[in-house]
């Protein structure tokens, strides 16, 4: 899930959530920013995303997102 917020001061930023494997949510929340602990299951980790993202990371874990919840035909033609 892609979500753009602003707040009260109009502050804007973009947040990616999805799903992690246990052992790498709990390595990346350790970091602490950009990685962050949404609500909607111990699953979930989002991300904020900045002109300093580390885009290959992001890539890593949205695939890994993916095929969490895809069909497995649909995973099987990731490679």
């Amino acid at each position: 899930m892609l979500v753009h917020t602003e707040d009260s001061t109009g502050t804007s930023a973009s947040v990616i959530v999805l799903r992690a494997e246990p052992i790498e949510r709990e390595a990346l929340l350790s970091i602490g920013y950009p990685f962050f602990a949404p609500l909607g299951g111990p699953d979930r980790l989002g991300v904020v995303l900045t002109d300093e993202t580390d885009w290959v990371e992001v890539r890593e874990l949205l695939t890994e997102s993916y095929r969490a919840l895809a069909p497995k035909k649909l995973t099987a033609q990731l490679g």
